[in-house]
């Protein structure tokens, strides 16, 4: 950006557009993408993204001026190097994926919410190799069918939603975006700490957890249903959020001066651990029929310890029943009366 912005004449809003295009056309390509990958299937999408990707990547490799330059921005949803030239190199990565993923194998899980039930069972068994997959094969016919069910019985979706969408809306200001290296070299050590020291614990120490971690406890804390829309509708508000911190900045520095605008941003990030401390449970450890429960049962504030003893999952002939843990206990009481 400091070359584009002497080479093109840019001024500070084309210098913000430029920069918050991409992340808004990300924004809306994320919250149609839960239904896409329902529609065509996990593979298709991802080229889908490569083509699209490597067509933004020329465009930006040819850009004239500043015009060209933002429709190849919006296209291609990366920059990298330090000439707008240099945007063209971002077809490379999509070129390799685009041509690797032609030999990904379609999701099984997919294939089955599809009825085509003799393709999801060779699609296992080629990824496992020489395993015997009809257990795997059956547990997972079994719970497409429990999320059927789950879909037409209703059920709230409303506090894991409510929690990542104010997850992701302090996690902009936070800018764990705006350093590239360093966030690449610390997501590495939280995705090796994370089933170490728990989601919670990790968040709450922000800047090693604030990378990976929300990726993590979105696609954990949905409903197996409604995965696809709402992991969706977080990755929208993630890059909503991100469009504002993007679109603004340099109008926010010039008003407040850069060291009011990191203190505004660090004031946001303080609210924002107030949020995990209070409303984000611990969900190290727990299945994901766990995991609903806690949700399920209705409270609001949490502590860091595991909710496991609250709510248990047994699964029977494919179905998951809920027994509290007073159901458990054998009734003492009740037998001595009878005897």
């Amino acid at each position: 950006m400091l070359l584009l912005k002497h080479q093109l004449n840019l001024s500070a809003l084309w210098q913000e557009v430029l920069v918050s295009s991409t992340v808004g056309a990300a924004a809306i390509s994320a919250l149609v993408g839960g239904s896409l990958n329902g529609i065509m299937g996990r593979r298709k999408c991802i080229l889908l993204a490569s083509f699209i990707f490597s067509v933004g990547g020329f465009v930006l490799s040819l850009a004239p001026n500043k015009e060209v330059l933002l429709l190849g921005r919006i296209t291609v949803g990366l920059g990298i190097g330090n000439s707008w030239y240099m945007l063209g190199l971002s077809v490379v990565p999509a070129l390799l994926q685009f041509f690797g993923f032609l030999f990904l194998p379609e999701s099984p899980r997919w294939l089955l919410q599809k009825d085509r039930s003799s393709e999801a069972l060779t699609v296992l068994q080629t990824i496992r190799g020489a395993a015997d997959v009809e257990e795997e094969f059956e547990s997972i016919r079994s719970s497409i069918q429990e999320e059927q069910r789950a879909s037409g019985a209703g059920g709230t979706t409303a506090p894991p939603s409510c929690r990542c969408r104010e997850f992701e809306t302090f996690r902009r200001p936070s800018g764990c975006r705006r350093d590239f290296g360093h966030n690449f070299l610390f997501t590495l050590v939280g995705v090796w700490l994370v089933e170490r020291v728990g989601r919670r614990s990790l968040t709450v120490a922000s800047l090693v957890g604030m990378g990976p971690m929300p990726w993590t406890v979105n696609s954990e804390i949905f409903p197996l249903w409604a995965r696809s829309t709402g992991n969706a509708c977080s990755a929208g508000v993630n890059w909503t959020f991100n469009v504002l911190v993007s679109l603004t900045f340099l109008h926010v520095a010039q008003y407040l001066t850069y060291y009011g605008a990191f203190f505004l941003y660090a004031g946001l990030v303080v609210l924002g651990l107030v949020f995990v401390l209070v409303f984000l449970p611990e969900t190290r450890g727990l299945q994901l029929e766990d995991i609903e429960g806690l949700f399920s049962s209705g409270f609001w504030f949490c502590s860091s310890g595991s909710s496991r003893a609250e709510v248990q999952y047994t699964r029977v002939n494919g179905t998951d029943q809920d027994r509290d843990q007073s159901d458990r206990e054998p009734d003492s009481d009740s037998d001595e009366d009878q005897d």
